[in-house]
Formats: structure tokens, C-alpha cells, sequence
């Protein structure tokens, strides 16, 4: 496809798909993707020099905004915003634009097309993945890329704002073979650094910004000055992400749809940031998902949900008891963890039940909200109630 002109691929007879090559269809295609997002995400959509849209009965139905970036001396894609108009869906429009989009970066002379999406975002997961894209992580395309190709990246997606998102890829131009691959990868998304190692390195890289937190509240310029304290808030951390994991795994152990973790390692650098120049702890705890690339969140709600509900009301337990009866809290090398347990408590209740809407969507707060919204409220409102008396 030729940017210069416009070609349109008819996809089917309901629409069909161009370039956007004028300052007039990009605006359009941006004023129709707007409303379609969170309020917090409207903002950062701008057109770019490099757009599809669909067309249907004369009005443009869908769009997709792309990136090009020179990465290492090679040309790297970018799927930034996707979008279809409410009365257009199910028509095959977001699949045709993923299609026609991957033919359009790679006569931009790409070599691969990245993008990010939200671990419950189910749609959206099968969408790339029948397209041909594989799960990826930093890692592997540090990699590929090196640092500097892999911050590229980051800052181009705005990945280091995407807690609960995780990178996808395909390589261009060989389309044959990423599709042939694509039944294969629709079966299993589970990469080789989920599961129990994924979990270990999520909660040690979680306790590091608890550390880092408590050293700025306390203004201990060193750790080792606080070494019983910091072992207690350890001993809090661990327990309190054991209670937040735990029923979720109960919930999704040895059901036909197999679950595995993922950690949130794009949050840690802003979870460290955060602790250490305002002493908040900021959770970027991973959580579990299915390993199959089709699967309803829907569906898999009446799981998800009281899992949630769970998690948040044990931990709200914990809270309370820990503020009216710390002797009952274990002493670890002389120090009470019920100080732990309020620091780190109150930042999960906090993030992980209050907030609901984005960029918070991937915590557990808004799978309690999409499952039961009357749950949600009182589990929301006595949650603010005992951290106001806590702080008071």
C-alpha cells in the first residue's frame, strides 16, 4: 500500500480501508477515536503521518494511528490507537486494519511492528494474536534492539505508563509466516518468563521499592541502620501480596482455561521514583492471567470477581487489625510488622481497590467493579473509612 496513493483494499462490502493521507481524513479519523477511550487516554491521541482508515456508506468507521521509528538502524512500526465505531463492530474492521496496517509498515521498509496491550484486555489479545503477534518482553527485545533501541520503544508507546500491559510483535515482511503461526500462538500466549520466576522477581522487586519508601518517610540515609525494620516490612510485604495472590490461584488452579503470572515490570521504575523522592510505596504486583490468546474476560469474571473481593477484604482485615492490635503481629529481629502492614496495606487498598479507572484498570479494583458493582461500593467506602481513621 502507497501512502502517496491511497489505494483502497476492499475488505468486504460493507467497507473498505485507505490511507489517510490528508490533514482532513486524519482529524476525522482522530475526532471519532476520542470518545471511544477513557478520558485520561484522549489527550495523547493526535493524528501522525501514518494512518488507515475504514470507510463504510460514505463515513469513516475505524482508524488506526501508527508510529515509524528509526530504532539500531532499523525501521521499527508502531500500532499506538485502534479503534472502530460502535455501529461498525463485528464486521471484521479491526482485523482488516491490523492486516492492511502490517502491509502499510512494511513497504515504510519496517522489520517489525510493536505495540502494547492490557492483560485483561481479551479482545484486544485475540485480535493480535490471530494476526500474527507473539507476546514479547523487554528483555528479548533489549536483545534484539539493545538499551537505547529498547527505551526507544518504551518512550514511543509510553510503555513505562502502561502498568498491567505487555508488548506484542510481529516481524515484517514475512506476513506468510507470522500468519501460518498465528492458529499456534491463539492456543498459548505463556511465555518462557511467566510462572514461579516471574512471581519471585515481581515480589523482590516489589519489596525493594517498599525499602525505598520507608528509608525516605524515615529519612534513614541507609538501609543497614534499619535492618530489623526493614526484615519486618519484608515479612509485611510478603504476607500481604500472599493474600492478595493466593485466592486468585485457589480460584484458578486446575481449571480447563490454564492461568499463569505475569509480572508488571514496566511500573518498577516509577514504583522506585515514586518511594524515592515522595516515600510511596506504588504496587506493581503482576497478577495472573490465561495462557491462551482466546479467552473472554467476561467469562471468566465470576472467577476474577470474587477473588478480588477476597483478596481485598482480607487484606482490609489485616489493616484494621494491625492499627488496633499490632502486639498480635509477629516480631522480626525486633521489630512489630504491624507497621509494615499498615505502610504496605493501605498503598494496596489504595491502588489495588479504590481506583478504578484508567491507567489503574489492570488492578484487582476494577475486576471487582466489572463483576459486582454493589461489591465493589462497600468494599470501596469502608476501605476509605478505615483509612481515614488510620491516618487520623
Amino acid at each position: 500500500m502507497d501512502s502517496s496513493s491511497a489505494t483502497a483494499t476492499q475488505a468486504d462490502e460493507s467497507f473498505a480501508v485507505t490511507v489517510a493521507d490528508t490533514d482532513e481524513e486524519r482529524e476525522a479519523a482522530v475526532e471519532l477515536a476520542r470518545p471511544l477511550f477513557p478520558r485520561t487516554y484522549r489527550a495523547n491521541i493526535r493524528q501522525t503521518d501514518h494512518m488507515l482508515v475504514a470507510w463504510g456508506d460514505g463515513e469513516i468507521i475505524g482508524g488506526l494511528i501508527m508510529k515509524v521509528r528509526t530504532v539500531e538502524d532499523k525501521q521499527i512500526g508502531f500500532f499506538s490507537w485502534i479503534f472502530t465505531a460502535a455501529h461498525a463492530r463485528q464486521q471484521g474492521v479491526a482485523s482488516e486494519l491490523v492486516s492492511e496496517g502490517c502491509s502499510y509498515l512494511s513497504e515504510q521498509g519496517c522489520e517489525m511492528v510493536v505495540t502494547d496491550i492490557e492483560g485483561f484486555n481479551s479482545a484486544s489479545t485475540a485480535l493480535f494474536s490471530s494476526a500474527g503477534f507473539t507476546r514479547t518482553t523487554s528483555r528479548e527485545l533489549f536483545g534484539q534492539l539493545g538499551a537505547r533501541g529498547l527505551v526507544r520503544v518504551w518512550i514511543t508507546l509510553s510503555y513505562q505508563f502502561d502498568f498491567g500491559h505487555f508488548l506484542w510483535a510481529t516481524s515484517l515482511p514475512d506476513g506468510a509466516e507470522s500468519k501460518a503461526s498465528a492458529s499456534d500462538e491463539s492456543e498459548t500466549i505463556a511465555s518462557a518468563t511467566d510462572g514461579p520466576r516471574a512471581l519471585a522477581l515481581s515480589w523482590a522487586m516489589n519489596i525493594l521499592a517498599i525499602w525505598v519508601a520507608a528509608a525516605t518517610v524515615t529519612a534513614v540515609p541507609t538501609f543497614g541502620v534499619t535492618g530489623a525494620q526493614l526484615l519486618a516490612f519484608t515479612g509485611a510485604g510478603l504476607l500481604l501480596f500472599g493474600v492478595r495472590y493466593l485466592p486468585l490461584w485457589a480460584l484458578t488452579r486446575g481449571q480447563p482455561l490454564e492461568w499463569r503470572y505475569r509480572g508488571w515490570f514496566n511500573g518498577v521504575p516509577i514504583s522506585l521514583a515514586l518511594g524515592a523522592v515522595l516515600g510511596i510505596f506504588f504496587p506493581t504486583t503482576g497478577d495472573r492471567y490465561p495462557t491462551r490468546g482466546t479467552w473472554r474476560y467476561t467469562d471468566e469474571l465470576r472467577r476474577i470477581g470474587p477473588a478480588a473481593a477476597l483478596s481485598a477484604t482480607l487484606t482490609l482485615g489485616l489493616v484494621i487489625v494491625a492499627a488496633q492490635a499490632p502486639e498480635l503481629f509477629p516480631t522480626l529481629a525486633g521489630a512489630s510488622t504491624a507497621g509494615g502492614v499498615l505502610f504496605v496495606g493501605i498503598s494496596l487498598l489504595v491502588v489495588d481497590l479504590l481506583f478504578v479507572l484508567t491507567p489503574f484498570q489492570c488492578y484487582r479494583g476494577r475486576r471487582i467493579y466489572d463483576w459486582n458493582r454493589v461489591v465493589w461500593v462497600v468494599l470501596a467506602g469502608v476501605t476509605a473509612v478505615v483509612i481515614s481513621l488510620t491516618m487520623l
